[in-house]
């Protein structure tokens, strides 16, 4: 798929007039997304995935949070062990062999 808008000789190449910004969910939603018992549950989870939507169905194929983050983000087979990409501002803890990071907190206020 990426092959048929980023190859310049694709089809599809260079005819998209903006690049939507999609902000990340608010913590509010992760606690039914992930089915979390508690309040508690969801903000550690919030802590560990953020509001990416795409992080939290990843996250909802193992049985708790630490399972996951352990084959996710931790294992160098994990999906989410190159994440984040080379140019974000740096987190407040970067894993000594990937990545990936713990976010301590929220920009957004409510």
């Amino acid at each position: 798929m990426q092959g048929l808008i980023l190859d310049r000789s694709a089809p599809l190449y260079g005819r998209a007039a903006e690049i939507p910004k999609i902000a990340p969910l608010p913590c509010g939603w992760i606690r039914k997304a992930l089915h979390l018992r508690d309040d508690r549950a969801a903000i550690e989870a919030y802590a560990i995935w953020g509001g990416v939507p795409r992080y939290w169905e990843l996250a909802a194929d193992f049985s708790g949070q630490q399972e996951a983050v352990q084959a996710l983000a931790l294992s160098p087979l994990g999906v989410l062990y190159d994440e984040p990409s080379e140019g974000d501002e740096p987190p407040p803890y970067r894993h000594p062999g990937n990545g990936i990071f713990i976010r301590c907190g929220d920009r957004e206020r409510s």
